[in-house]
């Protein structure tokens, strides 16, 4: 197959990744295609790195992947840039503009993210861990004390070391909420929007199950996944479908939202937004804040996380529920993290990451009491 007949094919799928999501437009083609993995591999690598670049792709007959890469390296980026290069709704354009500092930070989105593990305390430390990847050319993450990246782009799902569950992968970011919760043991914690777990089992195994950790989700199939994935790793995790009223010292709220953070992995997240959607995720958002503060008890704390940089999803939505609840305080992310975190990080006020910072995903975090 020569490279002509590769970009037709990623033209062709790349029209239908407004209705569905990119990752199941691939999955799908390639379940009706019989190619060898050789041919997998460079389809899969071209499609995801091509459609970062979206409406040039789908729009230009001469599309060149390498000469508008280079164009976007090469220029200052303006807000009809984010819609004729990248392909963004005309208004998600506005959003992302004024959220960044720099419109041009919007450049360190296109790489491809970095595979992080985090390693699971209770059955491994992370130096043997270090050791037993060493063929992978494993480093130590520069900030959390848990993590470790990798070189080699690898499926390590399918290592002895994750079968035993020695490591999660996990981002650098994501690991870091570890720290914005700053869990003490016997502490009642409730992990409201938990999913199938990845931040509930992060708090345990980091606080060697030293937590009162309930688990909570709207999906009964996702809480069936966190159920098994904690039996196996030996975590004390309940799953409720009624949490306790002011019950809890702290309530996690990692709530759904645009993924305009995670770009890098979820490339189409932004491309298949726009503002009907975003406003739509921006009120369940504000739905789970107000049903948050139900579970918190006098003196404990909300601790509000996202995986997007939008100003909408994040400074605007404490705003709003600061403004709802006199008995409610911000706490700001100096008060509770460590300095060197904060210095790294550049941090003020919220809890903010960025993939300039450290190759990290973009995470917001923010820490609400109640008073």
């Amino acid at each position: 197959m020569n490279s002509e007949n590769y970009l037709d094919i990623i033209k062709k799928l790349a029209l239908q990744i407004k209705n569905e999501p990119a990752r199941y437009v691939f999955d799908k083609f390639i379940s009706e295609n019989n190619f060898n993995s050789n041919i997998r591999r460079r389809l899969g690598d071209l499609f995801f790195e091509s459609i970062r670049y979206y409406r040039r792709l789908v729009e230009d007959p001469d599309f060149n992947l390498e000469q508008v890469k280079n164009e976007v390296c090469s220029k200052d980026l303006t807000i009809q840039d984010l819609t004729d290069i990248f392909g963004l709704n005309g208004e998600i354009a506005e959003y992302v503009s004024e959220s960044l500092n720099d419109i041009n930070d919007y450049k360190f989105l296109l790489s491809r993210g970095p595979l992080t593990l985090r390693v699971n305390p209770m059955k491994m430390t992370r130096d043997r861990l270090l050791s037993l990847l060493k063929d992978f050319k494993p480093i130590k993450t520069e900030i959390s004390p848990f993590g470790i990246k990798l070189n080699s782009n690898i499926n390590v799902r399918q290592l002895q070391e994750f079968k035993k569950g020695f490591f999660e992968i996990q981002d650098e970011a994501s690991q870091l909420v570890y720290n914005l919760v700053a869990p003490k043991p016997n502490e009642k914690i409730l992990d409201l929007c938990a999913g199938t777990g990845g931040k509930s089992i992060a708090l345990q195994s980091c606080s060697y199950n030293t937590l009162d950790l309930h688990a909570t989700d709207i999906s009964n199939d996702r809480l069936t996944i966190l159920k098994k994935r904690s039996k196996v790793l030996g975590l004390k995790i309940k799953v409720v479908n009624n949490p306790f009223q002011h019950f809890y010292d702290k309530v996690l709220l990692d709530v759904p939202c645009s993924g305009s953070g995670v770009i890098r992995r979820d490339v189409d997240n932004l491309i298949r937004m726009d503002k009907d959607r975003l406003l739509e995720l921006v009120k369940t958002q504000r739905i789970l804040l107000n049903k948050a503060i139900n579970f918190v008890k006098k003196g404990g704390v909300i601790v509000y996380v996202t995986c997007s940089f939008l100003k909408k999803e994040n400074e605007e939505n404490i705003e709003y529920i600061l403004n709802e609840y006199r008995n409610l305080r911000f706490v700001e992310v100096c008060d509770i993290l460590d300095a060197n975190i904060v210095k790294k990080l550049n941090l003020k006020s919220y809890f903010k990451t960025f993939p300039r910072y450290y190759a990290m995903d973009g995470f917001f975090g923010a820490v609400l009491r109640v008073y």
